[in-house]
């Protein structure tokens, strides 16, 4: 009896947010990383810890058959301050997935009056968010963006699962499903948005979003990822799984991303952002695979751009 109330409370406290009245000016929108779904935000316990400090649940947000966003809302209405963005599976590149979060962005900008979102942005999904930006300099819809663990240099993981061309080779195709399930990925995600996603040499995606200006009217904020064992625990995996020598590297990092990589202070596209608008990195230790679960962490940098 004890444990049947016990989880009608907690229930209770999750539709209404502990009864706390939402004081969200900047609703939040949390942006998906490379091969990540939806269940990924609330497996890693950070949408219900949210919730339960009072962000009321706006539902999912969906590509719809033409390729729009529209909510699939599952409970009851109300308030809405946080929303979870599902991207589309047919999606090529990261050019895409921005023009699919912009139309995000407007319908929860029309829902709930406002102007403007802050997004959290997890991996991949940090640099969609910079595309989006780079699309929209004079006028964009969001006030803040918290970049995870976001490759904006590339990912040496990247650099694996696609430059060596292992993933389109039928042998490599096993070796990506590994891969996959070694770093928790969804296997089924679309290989080629890994293209955009390598380090940031000459002629690469990542390259030329790094050279477009940002806007200088949006807060910038890095959450930096790292793990002792850095880059190279990936590469021993990797070697396992594999079962030849790639030589290991130096850079530290989270084990799918370099610290430098996750830094953006020195990336010509925010050159003409003021220095109050890109805040100091906040550092976590952490893996990349379990960076979510550090959600009182995240919360804290977080809620102070939603109002």
């Amino acid at each position: 009896m004890i444990k049947t109330v016990t989880q009608a409370v907690v229930l209770l406290l999750l539709i209404t947010g502990c009864g706390k009245k939402s004081n969200v000016i900047h609703p939040l929108l949390l942006v998906p990383g490379y091969g990540t779904t939806q269940q990924t935000w609330a497996n890693s316990g950070l949408l219900n810890h949210f919730r339960l400090k009072g962000l009321a649940y706006g539902g999912e947000i969906r590509p719809d058959s033409l390729g729009l966003a529209v909510l699939d809302r599952q409970e009851i209405a109300g308030k809405e301050d946080i929303f979870v963005l599902v991207f589309p599976e047919n999606a090529n590149s990261v050019g895409e997935l921005g023009t699919y979060l912009e139309s995000a962005i407007d319908l929860i900008n029309k829902r709930c009056r406002t102007d403007t979102v802050t997004l959290l942005a997890y991996s991949m999904g940090g640099v969609v968010a910079r595309e989006y930006l780079s699309e929209h300099f004079e006028k964009p819809a969001v006030h803040a963006v918290v970049f995870v663990g976001t490759p904006h240099r590339g990912s040496y993981l990247a650099n694996v699962a696609f430059a060596t061309s292992l993933i389109f080779s039928d042998e490599g195709e096993e070796l990506y499903d590994k891969l996959c399930s070694g770093f928790g990925i969804d296997s089924s995600a679309n290989k080629l948005l890994l293209r955009d996603l390598v380090t940031s040499g000459q002629g690469t995606y990542l390259a030329r979003l790094n050279a477009r200006p940002h806007p200088a009217n949006v807060i910038y904020c890095p959450v930096v990822t790292y793990h002792e064992p850095g880059i190279n625990s990936l590469i021993t995996t990797f070697n396992e799984m594999i079962g030849i020598a790639i030589p290991k590297v130096e850079p530290k990092g989270d084990g799918v991303v370099s610290i430098e990589s996750q830094e953006i202070k020195d990336l010509p596209a925010f050159k003409a952002v003021p220095d109050n608008m890109l805040v100091e990195p906040y550092r976590l230790e952490t893996t990349h695979t379990s960076v979510l679960s550090n959600f009182e962490d995240l919360f804290s940098v977080t809620s102070q751009f939603l109002n």
